[in-house]
């Protein structure tokens, strides 16, 4: 069994279990796990599959436009690991994975231990990711939006600065 957690994008925080041997990833409804198509716009319609060989999962990208990432490096397949974190293009949705051995426990991890294993330390990531601004920019709305709050800044600045200098330019003469 593979666990994934949504941990970046329209639905981070879904937890989503999987027995099955093909997990499909994208924005087309289709996929398993299927991204948000009109938010997550980092990760493509058909972006990567895992497939299950023997107890591994092994991540493959699928010809996505962004790429795929798994603990800030780009891959083309990778065997996943617990603690791997996949990114669906940089600044793309993010899933955290945790796989299960064919027990049902994480892998490390008897049925008579208390503490799990993890085979990779999970990754860390401070402040906002990579890709925010170049998000706005590709989405045609939040584009606008962006630009006419630049224009309503300046023109307010500008006008501020003309009513200042107005303000002064009275008080001077009186």
């Amino acid at each position: 069994m593979i666990r994934l957690h949504q941990s970046f994008g329209a639905h981070a925080g879904r937890v989503l279990n999987f027995k099955q041997d093909l997990i499909r990833f994208g924005r087309l409804p289709e996929c398993e796990v299927a991204f948000d198509p009109n938010v997550d716009l980092d990760a493509s319609g058909r972006h990567a599959e895992v497939r299950r060989r023997g107890a591994e999962y092994v991540l493959t990208d699928v010809g996505s436009r962004n790429g795929t990432w798994i603990n800030g490096r780009r891959v083309q397949e990778a065997v996943l690991a617990t603690g791997d974190e996949i990114e669906f293009g940089p600044g793309g949705p993010r899933i955290r994975v945790e796989v299960f051995s064919p027990t049902g426990l994480p892998p490390g991890r008897s049925s008579s231990s208390s503490v799990p294993v993890p085979s990779r330390p999970a990754p860390t990531h401070v402040g906002p990711s990579a890709g925010t601004f170049a998000k706005i920019w590709r989405d045609p709305i939040s584009r606008e939006a962006f630009l006419w709050g630049i224009g309503v800044g300046v023109l307010a600045v500008v006008f501020s600065g003309m009513f200042v200098s107005l303000l002064v330019g009275l008080l001077l003469s009186v």
